[in-house]
Parts: C-alpha cells; sequence; structure tokens
C-alpha cells in the first residue's frame, strides 16, 4: 500500500487522568469521528498515522493508559442498532440494519 493511500481506523483510548483524557480527547476529535466516548472513526495514511502515534504516545501513561488503533478493511461493515447519526461521517462504511 502506498504511503500516501488513506485506510480507516477505529481509535480507542482508556486514559486514567481526567486531565489527560481531556488532551487526548482534543487531539483525538481533530482526527477522527466520535463513535461513542473513547471510541473513533479515522481515515488516515501512512504519516497521518504514525503522526497521530507519536504525539498519543508522548500524552499518555504507559503504565496506566491504554489506547488502540485497530486497521480496518477498506469497505468497513457497520451495523447499528438504537440511535443512529453518524452514517454521513463514516465514508467508507456500508450500513446493515
Amino acid at each position: 500500500m502506498p504511503l500516501n493511500a488513506v485506510r480507516p481506523y477505529l481509535i480507542c483510548y482508556d486514559i486514567a487522568d481526567p486531565r489527560r483524557l481531556q488532551r487526548l480527547h482534543k487531539l483525538v476529535s481533530r482526527e477522527a469521528v466520535m463513535v461513542q466516548y473513547s471510541v473513533y472513526y479515522a481515515e488516515l495514511n501512512a504519516n497521518a498515522r504514525d503522526r497521530l502515534v507519536t504525539q498519543l504516545r508522548a500524552m499518555c501513561n504507559p503504565n496506566l493508559d491504554d489506547i488502540r488503533l485497530y486497521p480496518l478493511p477498506q469497505r468497513t461493515r457497520v451495523v447499528l442498532y438504537g440511535a443512529h447519526g453518524i452514517e454521513d461521517t463514516l465514508p467508507g462504511a456500508y450500513f446493515a440494519r
């Protein structure tokens, strides 16, 4: 995959300190769409992903915090139940109900 190719990611985090949580939330919110609390969807190329990971590592405490980036398939199947509203924000996804 070329370095400039965009790939979808699921970003999840559990941050122990409220102040670190707020800073990390601001950072991730600039790069990704919130799906649920502490769960985000982002479409990033390799450079943007590496830059984000570097920034996240600098903010977190590896002994207390947990941050995960899961690469997703290009055409992600999303199953929604209950209150919806994110369909327009997940361009690579198709929806099954």
